[in-house]
């Protein structure tokens, strides 16, 4: 009996090595395919307090990933901000570094803190659990916000690190270095991190055109987003702020007005430019592109000559 039993665990232990090394490969894969993590957009001169950002646009989903979910591509592309960065990259023409994520949300979530790790993948977690991690939506996603498992199986702390290492800490180095450099030449720094969000509630009403999150007043001076917002509102859209989305952990961790830097979430209403069945532009994204360039650069221009950091 010992000697079946025994037969039974090397061949189950012979199994696990197998899984275990298909996806050390699948994750060394994805990773090759995640390189570089971020594109970064320089102006030659720094003339503006501005810094677009957007940490949700990745499109990119190597073999190495899909071969770890059950879902399909399109499933696993809900959890988008499909085509934002086409929405704001062209304001780097006006001298606004923008920095873009390459990788996709579900993969690794930038918006998250780096301790908010999925509590089944390790035992007993490093960290508190966070309320998102624990549904699946920390920094590394688990779940995607339609209640769909991501996973065949539980991820590895180790993969879960090696992620982080080169993926999350990278964007977040080269968020924070160009905030500093923006600062120390102009004096201060506004993160405006530029999201879309589904066009409706899950009652079925239609969401705000536009919706500001600052954390309720807490990571930029009133008169900014006030700017921001009336001129959206004289384009014609419908803005709210704060609710639901008052802004994530980048808009949180980096908004700290008494420091010169403020922070500003941009939630754009997916149905203004995208095909909710096939996630590719409609017809008005040249118009949200447009109308974006317009309050932006309304923006840029009234800080340059009314610095709100210094009243």
């Amino acid at each position: 009996m010992w000697k079946l039993n025994n037969q039974k665990n090397r061949a189950n232990g012979s199994t696990g090595n197998k899984h275990a090394l298909k996806i050390d490969k699948a994750e060394e894969h994805a990773l090759r395919a995640f390189s570089p993590a971020y594109a970064l957009t320089l102006p030659k001169t720094i003339e503006t307090p501005l810094i677009l950002a957007s940490p949700h646009s990745g499109r990119l989903y190597p073999r190495g990933f899909l071969d770890q979910t059950s879902l399909s591509q399109t499933e696993l592309r809900l959890s988008e901000d499909s085509y934002v960065d086409h929405i704001f990259h062209p304001l780097t023409k006006l001298g606004i570094p923008f920095l873009q994520a390459l990788f996709p949300r579900c993969y690794v979530d930038v918006n998250r803190s780096a301790t908010e790790w999925p509590p089944e993948s390790i035992s007993p977690p490093p960290h508190e659990i966070s309320p998102r991690a624990k549904a699946g939506l920390g920094v590394i996603p688990t779940r995607i916000a339609q209640n769909l498992n991501i996973y065949k199986h539980p991820l590895l702390a180790k993969h879960i690190q090696a992620r982080l290492d080169a993926l999350y800490h990278p964007y977040h180095a080269a968020l924070t270095t160009c905030i500093e450099t923006t600062k120390a030449k102009i004096g201060n720094a506004v993160l405006l991190d530029c999201h879309s969000m589904p066009g409706l509630l899950a009652t079925g009403q239609k969401r705000a055109d536009i919706i500001l999150g600052d954390q309720f007043g807490k990571t930029c001076h009133p008169d900014t987003i006030h700017i921001l917002q009336t001129k959206l509102q004289s384009l014609g859209y419908a803005v709210i702020r704060n609710i639901p989305y008052a802004g994530g952990f980048v808009t949180a961790h980096y908004g700290q007005p008494d420091m010169a830097v403020e922070a500003i979430q941009i939630e754009i209403n997916k149905d203004l430019y995208l095909n909710p069945l096939t996630l590719e532009p409609h017809a008005d994204m040249a118009k949200i592109c447009e109308d974006m360039q317009l309050a932006i650069t309304h923006l840029a221009k009234t800080l340059q000559t009314t610095p709100i950091a210094a009243q």
